[in-house]
């Protein structure tokens, strides 16, 4: 990973913990920070792009993966908009532009999993269920679990992690 992309990976990452801790206090996600990350990693692609060290793939999984993190959720919003909010569906998409759509897949779904298991061990530590759980400090959670795994993980296995594709 070049160090830009270091820097940016980092900026991702500090939108995700400061949209975790806002969703997790407030229940908001804020429009602007969404806009913000995907605009963030616009910038990324088009700078790789001029520079020719993008492959043209990529951001065609950068698409596909925004289309993958906002359908998953889009489909729960229209079908319960209590249950999921619309920032969600935004941030999950926001995600899925940065991550591309097969690693999305697998920080989603864990993020996913971990709300769900937080959801069931909620009330045995006296939380009100009714109120729900925010999405966004999972979501945070799965992506930095996922990125440390590819780094890390892939090391430790010997092999590289997603086809040994980098960051």
């Amino acid at each position: 990973m070049t160090d830009a992309q270091t820097v940016f990976y980092g900026i991702f990452l500090l939108g995700l913990l400061t949209t975790a801790w806002t969703d997790g206090k407030e229940r908001r996600i804020s429009n602007r920070t969404v806009c913000l990350l995907a605009l963030l990693r616009a910038g990324a692609l088009a700078a790789r792009a001029l520079t020719g060290s993008a492959a043209p793939e990529e951001a065609g999984e950068s698409l596909l993966g925004a289309a993958a993190g906002g359908g998953l959720l889009l489909a729960g919003y229209l079908a319960r908009p209590d249950g999921i909010g619309a920032g969600d569906v935004k941030l999950f998409a926001a995600a899925g532009f940065w991550l591309g759509w097969e690693r999305f897949l697998y920080a989603g779904g864990l993020a996913l999993a971990l709300a769900v298991v937080w959801g069931v061990l909620l009330p045995f530590f006296g939380g009100d269920e009714k109120e729900g759980v925010p999405l966004a400090p999972f979501l945070c959670a799965g992506t930095m679990l996922l990125l440390l795994w590819e780094k890390g993980g892939a090391v430790i296995a010997g092999a590289g992690i997603f086809g040994g594709r980098q960051i």
